[in-house]
């Protein structure tokens, strides 16, 4: 199991934000302590979120962190991150595969 980390980081993609500077600043202080959340705006395409996660996920490799990819779980599941974090207005985790939510 993944550690649940002591400090939690999440991403921050809106314009002018430099997230892997961010990420690579926290883990040289917090290392295998630090959970990273990669989270992208929602008009990020798939591509963009895989990219960085997949980027962020290799620095964390770096230091034995946890990373987790915000809202897309498909994303999460190709790159290999330890988790994925849904909200409230997600299917719940316990929804099986090909399952859409009720209305």
């Amino acid at each position: 199991m993944p550690s649940l980390g002591r400090l939690h980081l999440i991403t921050d993609t809106r314009p002018g934000r430099e997230p892997l500077a961010v990420v690579r600043a926290a883990l040289s202080v917090a290392r295998a302590d630090l959970v990273v959340q990669v989270r992208v705006e929602d008009s990020a395409t798939d591509r963009e979120a895989y990219d960085l996660a997949r980027r962020v996920l290799a620095l964390c490799a770096s230091y034995q962190a946890t990373c987790l990819v915000n809202d897309r779980l498909h994303v999460a599941v190709a790159v290999g991150a330890a988790g994925g974090h849904v909200g409230a207005d997600d299917l719940p985790v316990a929804a099986p595969a090909g399952c859409s939510a009720p209305p």
